[in-house]
């Protein structure tokens, strides 16, 4: 498992709520439990979001990551893109291929759970919320359970997902074979 020091964990200290029981809960009460606003991006258009999203999912995976979470998981995040065939160049390689390392599934939940408290926020809540449940999904569907999310709640927060009229076709597709 990659270690990304200071930064792991804090987000760790942040995702452990008082109680551990998600099974009721729906997006919004997630991310309360993680501590992160639940307040939608009310100042970003759909057409923004959208287009935020296409970046997002094309842009070169390791250089978003490392630059969000720490620089000094570059080396570990570029051997672990490498080690599949074909090799992943950005998150849309990653939610379409079959076989992606556990350690990449993880960190790159932790990149979107982390970007959505960062500092300088680089995407909007409601799409890094997208991309947390978007990769926890490509993580169950591939037999690896990546967060401690229960079925009830990643039911809930994949519907809201595909609720979102700015997703893309394939997110909706990776959330719609839930």
């Amino acid at each position: 498992m990659i270690c990304l020091g200071k930064v792991n964990r804090e987000v760790a200290m942040q995702s452990s709520p008082a109680s551990n029981d998600f099974s009721e809960a729906g997006p919004d009460e997630i991310f309360k439990a993680l501590r992160l606003p639940a307040s939608p991006d009310s100042e970003w258009s759909e057409s923004d979001l959208r287009e935020m999203l296409q970046h997002a999912l094309d842009a070169p995976l390791v250089s978003q990551v490392a630059q969000t979470i720490d620089e000094a998981v570059r080396p570990a995040l570029e051997k672990l893109t490498q080690q599949t065939t074909p090799a992943i160049q950005c998150l849309r390689d990653l939610f379409k291929h079959p076989q992606v390392p556990r350690d990449l599934l993880a960190v790159v939940k932790d990149f979107a759970k982390v970007s959505a408290d960062h500092p300088t926020r680089p995407l909007p809540r409601d799409l890094t919320r997208v991309l947390y449940y978007a990769v926890i999904v490509a993580a169950k569907q591939q037999g690896e359970d990546i967060s401690s999310l229960s079925e009830t709640s990643l039911r809930k927060s994949t519907r809201w997902a595909l609720e979102q009229p700015w997703l893309d076709a394939d997110l909706k597709e990776l959330f719609e074979k839930r």
